[in-house]
């Protein structure tokens, strides 16, 4: 397993558009997500789509592993869902 962003305490976690495309790919990332899926979700090209994680999640201040091709977001401690709004 590859750890793509360290993660942030749960205070200091962005708040995402509840209906963007960038709240679609962090809710699928919970369960776990692969360059393909996203690709469906969003109906984006390839290349947007491998570079969502580094671009739109991230920044957002979420855990996020790669392992075997399938990106996952751990939320952090005390934390049960992402922030929408």
């Amino acid at each position: 397993m590859k750890i793509i962003s360290k993660g942030k305490p749960a205070n200091q976690i962005k708040p995402v558009r509840a209906e963007s495309k960038k709240a679609l790919i962090l809710k699928a990332t919970l369960k776990g997500v692969t360059t393909d899926d996203i690709m469906k979700l969003t109906g984006w090209a390839r290349s947007a789509a491998s570079s969502a994680i580094a671009t739109d999640i991230v920044p957002l201040g979420y855990k996020v592993t790669l392992d075997e091709g399938v990106y996952m977001v751990k939320l952090p401690k005390g934390m049960k869902r992402p922030i929408l709004r």
